[in-house]
């Protein structure tokens, strides 16, 4: 049988997702750590850093799919999908819906700020590289680190419905790039909603690969930015 999927999420953004996952989750786990493994809880948050500095990045200059400008859209367009899912039949997209794309932005600021914030912390023998700023309130950094979870739940429990509502897994689209898609029909805001009985794509055409030297650059400048505090 015929494989009609095609790649829609290029190398880097599947790459930068996971890792997300993983080191976001390393970080909370090891919050209330001592002694090395509290030093592995800031490694992990520069990591954090690191990662989302780069997403943002390649949200200008990665593959199309992975562009800020491909998902991000207007109240209209997002009130337009929610009201979808309430008929049952959601609005197709090749890439992230509207409801999602802003899913994204408030899951990137918060996963940037709550380990910012731990840059202007002091936790004795840590002292933050930006604590001469002044010390903030840890309230701050614990109650991001406490958002952020139940965001990351929220975004679970959001994939698991569009996954039963299309008939598609899109947690493993999400790590093998690939999906079903269907022919474009622009909505009248502008955005990327699909038709439901449109015609497959080939799959050579819709979602190059982003180029390696952008990507070479979008991950030397996010190590520099998450390693300049402490330069």
């Amino acid at each position: 049988m015929p494989d009609n999927r095609t790649i829609v999420w290029d190398f880097p953004t599947r790459v930068f997702h996971w890792a997300l996952v993983a080191f976001v989750a390393l970080a909370w786990i090891s919050a209330e750590a001592d002694g090395v493994f509290f030093w592995l809880h800031v490694v992990f948050g520069e990591i954090v850093i690191a990662l989302v500095v780069f997403r943002l990045i390649w949200g200008f200059i990665g593959g199309r799919y992975a562009r800020f400008a491909d998902f991000v859209r207007g109240p209209g367009a997002v009130k337009a999908h929610l009201a979808s899912l309430l008929t049952r039949t959601p609005q197709q997209h090749i890439g992230h819906n509207p409801a999602a794309g802003w899913m994204i932005l408030v899951l990137l600021l918060v996963a940037f700020f709550t380990s910012f914030t731990g840059l202007f912390l002091i936790e004795p023998p840590y002292i933050g590289p930006y604590a001469h700023y002044g010390n903030l309130n840890d309230d701050l950094h614990e109650g991001l680190a406490e958002i952020l979870p139940a965001l990351v739940g929220l975004h679970v429990l959001a994939v698991l419905l569009m996954s039963l509502l299309m008939g598609e897994n899109l947690t493993r689209a999400m790590w093998t790039g690939k999906k079903s898609t269907v022919a474009e029909a622009p909505p009248s805001d502008g955005g990327q909603a699909l038709s439901g009985g449109g015609q497959a794509l080939s799959g050579g055409g819709i979602a190059p690969e982003g180029s390696r030297g952008r990507a070479v650059l979008a991950v030397v400048i996010a190590v520099f930015a998450a390693l300049w505090p402490f330069l």
